[in-house]
């Protein structure tokens, strides 16, 4: 009669492991992302999401973990692992209903042929459990992309400059690119020929943003095609940010809960890299009132 209780017990204890991966699991609607054929040298993202569907149950995140080198990790628009950090807490707290997405960035430059990545997800609410991303990509050593991507950075519109790619190949095809394809309508986009010897051909890949680039984040996804049947399209990603003439902050202002009869002050600093001056506010209604100092000051 006592072993009853006891096997019961041990069946409890084998099963747990396994329902917490069930339900942890079930947060993610994919856990891997293959990247396909892709050149040496190229920068490949995929995004993982989150999501909590339980009612009334929180879901919490409590670190991220990597098994190479070549990737980076960011949760949020944050990145928490990158070259020298393979594990890092995070502890994002999931509402329900709410998401997340965990971005992964492959760094293919120093590695060829097939690859795969692992990152682990735990998670200790509402209790401990882990889930364990995969990505797969098999990289061309005849193909390089430097660098992997382009990048802008963060540049005012005066210091905003084309940037270029080169785009090697290596091999016995009559390799040629045919066209290339971009959706942002404020960049140009052109292909350049650089050199043609017997077994090495040569591209450069020209991106300039154009007058009517807005301020903000922009990005790109350029789509470069060619004749080769092993790997007929290539993708290059295009990031940066145009800095505004005049940068707000905050730039909501928030005045919180406030009394009847009482007043609420706030401030908004408004600043510039090139002198200016505040001529007239508008927009303010009777129950606010807007004063600004007559004389700047220099940072």
């Amino acid at each position: 009669m006592r072993l009853a209780p006891l096997a019961v017990a041990f069946l409890f204890l084998l099963n747990m492991p396994a329902e917490a991966r069930n339900w942890a699991e079930a947060l993610f609607p994919k856990l891997d992302h293959d990247f396909g054929t892709i050149p040496r040298g190229a920068s490949m993202d995929c995004s993982f999401l989150v999501r909590n569907p339980y009612q009334d149950t929180k879901v919490r995140i409590s670190g991220l973990k990597r098994t190479c080198g070549c990737t980076d990790v960011a949760i949020d628009g944050v990145v928490v692992l990158n070259e020298k950090v393979t594990y890092s807490s995070v502890h994002k707290v999931l509402e329900p209903g709410e998401e997340v997405r965990i971005n992964v960035r492959l760094d293919t430059r120093k590695f060829v042929g097939r690859k795969s990545a692992q990152i682990t997800v735990y998670l200790d609410q509402p209790q401990p459990a882990s889930v364990r991303l995969t990505i797969r990509s098999f990289i061309r050593q005849d193909v390089v992309l430097n660098p992997g991507t382009i990048q802008f950075g963060a540049v005012t519109r005066e210091h905003l400059e084309p940037r270029s790619l080169d785009i090697e190949y290596a091999g016995t095809l009559d390799w040629r690119i045919e066209r290339v394809e971009h959706s942002n309508e404020h960049l140009d986009v052109a292909i350049e020929p650089w050199y043609r010897n017997p077994g090495q051909v040569g591209y450069k890949l020209m991106v300039s943003p154009k007058p009517t680039l807005p301020a903000g984040q922009f990005r790109d996804l350029v789509y470069i095609y060619t004749n080769d049947p092993a790997s007929p399209r290539i993708v290059v990603h295009v990031a940066g940010q145009l800095l505004p003439e005049l940068i707000v902050t905050p730039a909501k202002l928030r005045l919180g809960t406030v009394r009847p009869g009482q007043p609420a002050r706030k401030y908004v600093l408004i600043r510039a890299r090139k002198p200016f001056r505040v001529t007239e506010v508008k927009g303010c209604d009777q129950q606010f009132q807007a004063e600004y100092a007559e004389r700047a000051q220099t940072f």
